[in-house]
């Protein structure tokens, strides 16, 4: 459009450069509207032309970057992409989440058969564990419900009330117990409801002397940064620290050790 009206000017101002050319002129009429001059019309498309340019300019751009200009196919594939991408999103964060609880599931039944074995085969202590004779009730029930993760790994903040899990910090890759977890988690299979943290677990009962507990029973060490379960015997279940398994330990040169009676 603005080459062909460029044109017409350039034509209609070699017209009034011929020799013996004259415009003609009609007189002016008072009582008629005055018809524009052409020049005046071509002056008008001009600024119509230009303000059209300037709006068509003025357009937001579409939602996406580095579009190359004068190619609508592909402005329509990028932004085809990125609606695609805006859609995708949440599936792929799903996605994710499931596959996340595939591999914790996973992890899950492998812990199950290595604690299995484990108790065919004896602690990772060195000997074998057998269960006291007479040791029953609550307190051989939480017993085995330890008993049953020996050998699972340690994972510092893992595990609670429904077994292993990741847990935190150095833990956060490793499907485990700590030792506050695998307290919880043995306890909760005999309804008994325990706080997280040790120290919070060794309040749930009445401080005692190492020879009165029974199997079931806490034993603390320190200022109750660390704590395991009594299985009778002299010794206790626990889940040590990172780099090791849960396992059955002495309380033999354990003098920072305590015990604390819970259920009885």
């Amino acid at each position: 459009m603005p080459n062909t009206l460029q044109d017409a000017m350039i034509r209609r101002q070699r017209i009034r450069m011929t020799p013996g050319y004259t415009e003609r002129l009609n007189p002016i009429d008072p009582n008629q509207p005055q018809q524009p001059s052409p020049d005046d019309m071509l002056a008008q498309l001009a600024q119509q032309q230009q303000e059209q340019n300037a709006r068509f300019q003025a357009r937001p751009s579409a939602p996406t970057t580095d579009l190359k200009a004068g190619n609508p196919m592909e402005q329509f594939a990028q932004n085809l992409q990125f609606e695609k991408g805006s859609l995708m999103a949440p599936y792929q964060r799903q996605m994710q989440r499931q596959n996340d609880i595939t591999e914790s599931s996973n992890m899950f039944a492998q812990l199950q058969a290595q604690a299995q074995a484990a108790m065919q085969n004896g602690s990772s202590s060195g000997y074998n564990y057998q269960m006291p004779n007479g040791v029953g009730g609550i307190g051989g029930k939480i017993v085995s419900a330890a008993e049953q993760w020996l050998g699972t790994p340690y994972s510092w903040g893992g595990g609670g009330s429904k077994g292993p899990s990741k847990g935190i910090q150095q833990g956060r890759n490793t499907v485990g117990f700590d030792c506050s977890g695998l307290v919880q988690y043995a306890y909760a299979q005999v309804g008994l409801k325990m706080p997280r943290v040790s120290y919070g677990q060794l309040k749930m009962g009445s401080k005692a002397a190492l020879n009165s507990l029974r199997p079931g029973d806490l034993v603390g060490f320190g200022n109750g940064h660390h704590i395991g379960i009594y299985i009778g015997g002299g010794k206790y279940i626990e889940a040590p620290h990172t780099g090791a398994q849960v396992r059955i330990s002495s309380l033999k040169n354990r003098s920072d050790a305590w015990g604390v009676k819970v259920y009885h």
